[in-house]
């Protein structure tokens, strides 16, 4: 009977410690998690200060952003969106998963050209990365347009490249898989989007009918950008925006994983918190009722 106890009272002990630990774990996670995306806002912000604009040259300036990173190479704005963001390209695709634009190492990543494209964003195919993060950062907010209505009043972007401040639409939200050839292989389509044209038609969630109509009639003067990030409940689909503008043609490995890891979710560990200390409590009422009983 005393060893029974023993062992009752050594077991009860290593749940309680087993649950503070827990506890302190998921706390530090937490704050850690609130760090990152304060970073991240911090680092942006910064940054935007030297967003380009037009040069009495009529060029746009990336003086200020290339002394900070010479590979930057270019800016992304969504218009109704808080996607506005220098573009970087690495040397390959996997550089600036983890590496903000000032170089330093970063959850959040960056905004990144597939080292594939040409880095003049003059491609008629150019494929963009971001990390899908709450709190409208990074690629987070192109799940808006997953929402129809959304997606019908918010139709405008400006793709800036150290030559030309382009202005362009929205034509299609896709949530495809992430090993999708069409979409994923930015050399797949040359100087004519006709095929992609049919693959968005049979693919998309929402599209704009002018645009597709535009891209249908002028496959070989369409510029098209994607932008790609890991779909939201889903780390094996991809959020794509298509964007497409008139193209001037005179001027000429491993896909990222760009989902959120699992120990930045804020969700996840104030449940984890949440149950380590409703283990506490429960744990320490059982030793408060063994002791009035031994009393």
């Amino acid at each position: 009977m005393k060893l029974l106890k023993a062992l009752n009272w050594i077991l009860v002990r290593m749940i309680i410690l087993l649950m503070i630990v827990v506890l302190l774990f998921s706390s530090y996670i937490l704050w850690s998690n609130y760090r990152t995306y304060a970073d991240v806002g911090n680092v942006y912000d910064s940054l935007l200060q030297l967003k380009p604009d037009n040069n009495s040259d009529g060029k746009p300036g990336f003086d200020e952003l290339k002394k900070i990173n010479p590979d930057v190479c270019g800016w992304i704005t969504l218009d109704g969106t808080n996607v506005d963001y220098p573009i970087v390209q690495g040397e390959n695709n996997l550089e600036y998963m983890d590496k903000d634009v000032y170089g330093k190492f970063s959850l959040a990543g960056s905004i990144f050209l597939d080292s594939r494209n040409n880095n003049d964003l003059k491609d008629s195919y150019s494929l963009v990365y971001g990390h899908h993060m709450s709190n409208h950062l990074m690629f987070g907010d192109l799940d808006l347009y997953k929402d129809k209505e959304f997606f019908e009043i918010n139709r405008t972007a400006t793709l800036t490249s150290e030559t030309d401040i382009t202005k362009m639409t929205v034509l299609a939200v896709l949530q495809i898989p992430d090993s999708t050839e069409e979409i994923f292989s930015p050399l797949l389509w040359g100087d004519d989007l006709n095929d992609l044209a049919k693959y968005i038609q049979d693919n998309a969630m929402h599209i704009w009918d002018d645009a597709m109509v535009e891209l249908i009639n002028n496959p070989t003067t369409t510029q098209a950008v994607a932008l790609a990030t890991c779909s939201d409940g889903n780390t094996g689909d991809r959020t794509v925006i298509i964007l497409i503008s008139h193209r001037d043609i005179e001027s000429q490995e491993k896909l990222p994983q760009t989902g959120d890891s699992i120990f930045n979710s804020p969700t996840l560990w104030v449940i984890s918190i949440m149950i380590s200390l409703m283990g506490l409590i429960i744990s320490v009422m059982i030793i408060f009722k063994k002791s009035n009983r031994v009393g």
